[in-house]
């Protein structure tokens, strides 16, 4: 949308300016059968050449398990610093790469 204003700003600039303004991205999906789930977690850290650096943290692979299952990329993204940073803790094992097992309510805080 900023792109398509009377104001002309430079592509690199807007990509800067969105990539600084977006921490995660959560993609959902509907699939075939009507239901929907969340595809991926992903965080932007920042740019390189120009391009918003996109991290995988999590996704969901259909074909792991009989209905699917949410897996772990073992990417630690920037962002676990900054939440450190302000005070949250968030379990080790939360990042680690594999098969995503629930993490209990009582292990975030």
């Amino acid at each position: 949308m900023a792109l398509m204003s009377d104001v002309v700003l430079p592509v690199d600039h807007v990509r800067q300016q969105l990539a600084a303004a977006i921490d995660v991205v959560i993609h959902m999906v509907r699939l075939r059968d009507g239901r929907r789930l969340v595809h991926q977690i992903a965080t932007v850290d920042g740019t390189r050449d120009g391009e918003p650096l996109v991290t995988e943290l999590f996704g969901f692979r259909m074909r792991s398990g009989p209905a699917g299952s949410f897996v772990c990329s073992g990417a630690v993204p920037d962002l676990v610093q900054v939440l450190r940073s302000r005070g949250q803790r968030l379990p080790e094992r939360l990042l680690e790469a594999g098969i995503d097992v629930p993490v209990r309510t009582a292990d975030v805080g």
